[in-house]
């Protein structure tokens, strides 16, 4: 088995379930550092109502349970993880204050509002950083606050295999300036974050390590129990290595109904729809309004549009609108263009124009649009979208300059503004010529 490839859910869960059960945490943490991050929220009621989603053994549960008056409703996808956090807290009194569940963290029995402290400590990752804050602030009281724990890069770049492990164990894998800044879209105020000192790791590795002949004499040194044990090791000896470039952060938000200033809205109840003739006259307006604070514009976007739709360029499927609450709020246009070569006449996309009124922006909704268009197009049978707009937003998609393919546009551009998204590989290859992009 190719361990690099894997994660640790990848492998036999009756496996992993006996491998952990006897073990007090689950992932690098400590009692101190729950309380360190419990100490940053300092506003909590008398009697606070508490979820501990993915509690595993219930390690961080107990310390909750021991430093608040709240009651805590702890669940976990592992029978025997449940089974025996109800064994520790029977042991401890705590059965008046801990609520072990089963029950997967993509569909939980909450009610909406119904606590004021969510906590996810080394869990969040098995649903996602992102997926997890947006789908769990519904459960928040208004002002409530999340706690989670999540793997973050220290630098900026670091050693390839490091690299690689975990982009395919983790792909969310970010920095923490990226990770504040998901924390704020999904419609949360930061509070603290901090990085889990190096003890923490060793908390986590040391009983694993003990933990191993007696597992692997258990299960009379299965191929199961050997991969399981091969993927463990692997993981510590990775952290030996590269624990400058990499390590858990702990990440503590307030929820708001404000993200970078603007109404908070719930991107995942946004609608992405092909435009319709009753649309028409809000699209106009929508592009002449966003276009007012764009940072690149011409002032005749809107008729730019409306003389496109009039064009046989135009294709009504390739024309989406964004809605919200019955609302236009954002519209973009893939329309057809031409790609002159020395021989031919080639047909492609332009993509023009895309808006969001600026209330709703930084909340990804022109990505949302990008990303929805482009896979559009790729089923429609087409190759490749061109553009004309700012190299920094658009990169992040994977447009390139048309430069490196030898393209140039027909108009008098800067280069540097004229791009292209292959949507096939190699769509582009030995493709030099003139391209109308705008």
């Amino acid at each position: 088995m190719e361990n690099k490839h894997t994660i640790i859910y990848d492998f036999d869960h009756t496996l992993i379930a006996d491998f952990f059960r006897g073990l007090k945490r689950q992932g690098p943490e400590s009692d101190e550092i729950t309380k360190l991050a419990l100490h940053f929220i300092n506003d909590l009621p008398n009697n606070p109502s508490i979820a501990d989603i993915g509690c595993g053994t219930g390690g961080q549960t107990i310390t909750l349970a021991q430093s608040t008056n709240g009651k805590i409703k702890a669940v976990d996808l592992m029978p025997e993880f449940v089974e025996s956090l109800k064994e520790n807290i029977k042991q401890l009194g705590l059965d008046k204050k801990i609520f072990p569940s089963l029950e997967s963290m993509t569909d939980l029995s909450f009610e909406e509002a119904e606590f004021d402290l969510i906590w996810a400590e080394g869990s969040i990752y098995n649903i996602g950083y992102q997926k997890g804050l947006k789908e769990w602030r519904k459960y928040l009281k208004t002002n409530g606050y999340i706690a989670v724990s999540e793997v973050s890069w220290f630098t900026d770049s670091r050693p390839q295999e490091i690299s690689d492990y975990w982009e395919s164990s983790y792909p969310e894998i970010d920095t923490i300036p990226n990770k504040i800044k998901q924390m704020q879209q999904a419609g949360y105020t930061p509070v603290a974050h901090f990085i889990f000192p190096e003890i923490c790791w060793w908390n986590y590795f040391n009983p694993m390590l003990n933990n191993i002949e007696p597992f692997l004499q258990k299960h009379n040194y299965s191929e199961g129990a050997k991969d399981l044990v091969d993927h463990l090791t692997e993981e510590i000896a990775l952290y030996r290595k590269y624990k400058s470039d990499y390590g858990y952060v702990f990440y503590i938000g307030q929820k708001s109904d404000l993200v970078n200033g603007k109404d908070y809205i719930d991107t995942e109840n946004i609608r992405i729809r092909a435009e319709t003739e009753k649309d028409l006259s809000g699209i106009y307006d929508l592009i002449q309004t966003a276009f007012k604070t764009a940072k690149v514009k011409d002032g005749d976007e809107q008729d730019f549009a409306v003389k496109l739709r009039n064009s046989d360029r135009y294709i009504p499927e390739l024309a989406l609108v964004a809605e919200y609450n019955n609302k236009l709020i954002g519209q973009i246009m893939l329309t057809k263009t031409y790609l002159t070569t020395e021989s031919n006449k080639e047909e492609y996309l332009l993509l023009a124009p895309i808006s969001v009124l600026i209330e709703y922006r930084d909340q990804g909704i022109g990505s949302k649009l990008i990303h929805k268009s482009l896979d559009k197009a790729r089923k429609s049978g087409y190759k490749a979208v061109f553009l004309c707009g700012d190299p920094a937003y658009y990169q992040r998609f994977g447009f390139r300059p048309t430069s490196e393919f030898g393209i140039k546009p027909a108009l008098d551009i800067p280069v540097q503004y004229v791009m292209v998204y292959e949507l096939e590989p190699n769509a582009l290859k030995d493709r030099s010529g003139i391209v109308e992009c705008c």
